[in-house]
């Protein structure tokens, strides 16, 4: 896997994984991995295959470094039987709005369940893609906001609103172990029926399955719906690169890079690692629909998604993500307002 390490330290393998964010444009600036613009360009078929923001992703001054294998999404999963329980009804792709979704909240806490999963530590990834969700379905402004990488200025009204909420859900909705919490136990509050939902994406689907994780038929207690005003986070990964310059290894590992992102393949990693297809043009396949009716379910509800949006663990600076997670269990004690968390992302952002 290509790190800031390995790009330093001398030759690189014929084709290199991409080794995280960040890391295309050292890779590209290093000499040591090759532009494929050409070989897409030749080839309008496979080209077709990645949106435009897959490729700028992989990018850097204009020319394409690496291919993504696939795409990371999220949205909401919920126990069908925690609803049943508290006589709710589960809306067919998303609720309308976050009051919708509240009301919801607190119907199931009056029943005495538990409504969301949430964490703080390891830099907070549950509560994160809430976050995400808040801003990035807050209208074109929020939406704007988080498909924009490295943003420096966190102190806008709207901003500080999903603050507020999400302040909010931190010290009504969740578990009373979210603050300082880490993302394994709240995920196995979910697999234990202990909270009735759940950010994630299409990789936990296999763990619903997993005896090692959940309990036998869990699998079939699971929905999926999208968050609150048909949200959705859609960001593009880091693709494979080129590692390599001479001419006829070029050709072979471009080679192979189209047969790992052909759609049966796409359709495989999905089957067996739970990965996004990177295509959106991928039909789906009467089998999946029979033998994983969850991860068909994922691949139908995306077209459902009015708003599409980044998150902040591949948007924004390293820094910024640390004090996200450093500062939330002051946020969720009430030690400090969602106008001073805000604050405190920005004086990081402009350290850079």
């Amino acid at each position: 896997m290509l790190t800031t390490r390995r790009i330093s330290s001398g030759d690189l393998p014929d084709i290199v994984l991409n080794g995280g964010n960040n890391i295309t444009a050292l890779a590209a600036k290093s000499g040591k991995v090759t532009d494929i613009t050409e070989y897409l360009d030749n080839d309008p078929d496979w080209k077709a295959m990645f949106s435009d923001q897959d490729l700028e992703f992989n990018s850097y001054e204009g020319k394409i470094y690496g291919i993504p294998v696939s795409k990371e999404i999220s949205y909401i999963y919920y126990n069908k039987d925690l609803f049943k329980k508290a006589g709710l009804e589960a809306p067919d792709v998303a609720y309308e709005t976050w009051d919708d979704f509240y009301k919801a909240c607190d119907t199931l806490k009056a029943k005495g369940i538990t409504p969301v999963s949430m964490d703080t530590a390891d830099l907070g990834w549950l509560s994160n893609l809430w976050y995400s969700g808040l801003i990035g379905t807050a209208g074109e402004e929020g939406n704007k906001f988080m498909n924009t990488m490295y943003p420096t200025d966190y102190t806008s009204d709207l901003v500080v609103n999903a603050t507020e909420q999400l302040q909010k859900m931190l010290k009504n909705y969740t578990t009373s172990d979210a603050a300082g919490g880490k993302y394994d136990t709240m995920a196995t509050h979910f697999f234990n029926s202990e909270v009735a939902m759940l950010p994630n994406g299409p990789w936990m689907i296999p763990d619903f399955k997993s005896t090692d994780k959940a309990p036998e038929g869990f699998y079939d207690k699971v929905g999926i719906m999208l968050l609150p005003g048909s949200g959705m986070e859609s960001v593009p990964t880091p693709g494979d690169m080129v590692g390599t310059k001479d001419p006829e290894k070029v050709k072979a590992a471009v080679a192979f890079l189209k047969f790992e992102t052909s759609a049966e393949n796409q359709l495989k990693a999905l089957e067996m690692a739970g990965l996004q297809p990177v295509s959106s043009n991928i039909e789906v396949p009467d089998s999946l629909k029979e033998s994983d009716p969850l991860m068909a379910e994922v691949l139908d509800i995306q077209s459902k998604a009015k708003y599409t949006y980044g998150q902040n663990q591949a948007y924004w600076y390293q820094n910024v993500i640390d004090t996200f997670s450093t500062q939330l269990p002051e946020l969720a004690y009430g030690n400090m307002t969602a106008k001073e968390f805000c604050q405190k992302l920005t004086d990081a952002a402009k350290k850079n």
